[in-house]
């Protein structure tokens, strides 16, 4: 019972690592680009 529960939260944890990745990239390389044309 509490084991498909364990892999549904891995997984979003997972998914939710992914996300903060990829949006501190695309941030990141906003503030790069906004101090490489200022």
């Amino acid at each position: 019972m509490f084991v498909p529960l364990q892999e549904t939260v891995n997984a979003g944890v997972v998914n939710a690592a992914g996300w903060a990745v990829g949006l501190g990239g695309i941030a990141l390389t906003a503030l790069w680009l906004r101090d490489l044309y200022s």
